[in-house]
């Protein structure tokens, strides 16, 4: 991560922060999402946090778990990671390794339902990253997301967080559910 910075921002912003509420950590992607104003957008009630910072990648999430998610006890996380991993040809077994071992320690030290969000197919290796974060996502007890087909519009930021706020509710009631794609 190049910016040490972004990480004093959080740990001052998680002191005041309202704990139990959802976490959004990423790198680029999720950094630039404007989540608490779409979460504003679409009526949601929950307490809704990006703790995402540009070139982010697992390891630096790992290593510094507190300030991206910890302090903020949240009840669920959402994990956007591994485009810079991908962009800089890490294999895929490495990557997957890291990640295991960033759901073990999110698993072990806090009871928040974990969601991994995909990475929008970019190349050969962003797909093999997403079909094996899927099936560690099955092996680990959290839901994969897939957000691919969001890229595919105008708007994919709205589309993108339209495909993910029915897991950002707390509640669904049976008309959503059969709605989840």
């Amino acid at each position: 991560m190049k910016d040490i910075n972004e990480l004093n921002k959080f740990r001052n912003i998680n002191s005041v922060a309202v704990k139990g509420g959802i976490v959004f950590v990423g790198s680029d992607f999720f950094a630039s999402l404007p989540l608490t104003e779409l979460a504003q957008a679409f009526q949601l009630d929950e307490k809704v946090y990006n703790r995402s910072a540009r070139g982010a990648m697992v390891a630096d999430v790992c290593g510094n778990l507190e300030d991206f998610v910890l302090d903020l006890c949240p009840c669920k996380v959402f994990i956007n990671l591994g485009d810079i991993e991908a962009s800089e040809g890490m294999e895929t077994s490495e990557f997957i390794e890291s990640f295991e071992w960033l759901l073990c320690c999110l698993h072990n030290k806090c009871n928040a339902n974990i969601y991994v969000v995909s990475m929008a197919a970019k190349s050969e290796l962003h797909d093999e990253y997403n079909v094996a974060l899927k099936k560690l996502c099955a092996e680990n007890g959290c839901r994969f997301i897939d957000i691919s087909s969001s890229f595919n519009g105008a708007k994919p930021e709205i589309s993108v967080f339209n495909a993910i706020k029915f897991y950002v509710r707390r509640e669904l009631d049976f008309t959503e559910i059969m709605t989840i794609r």
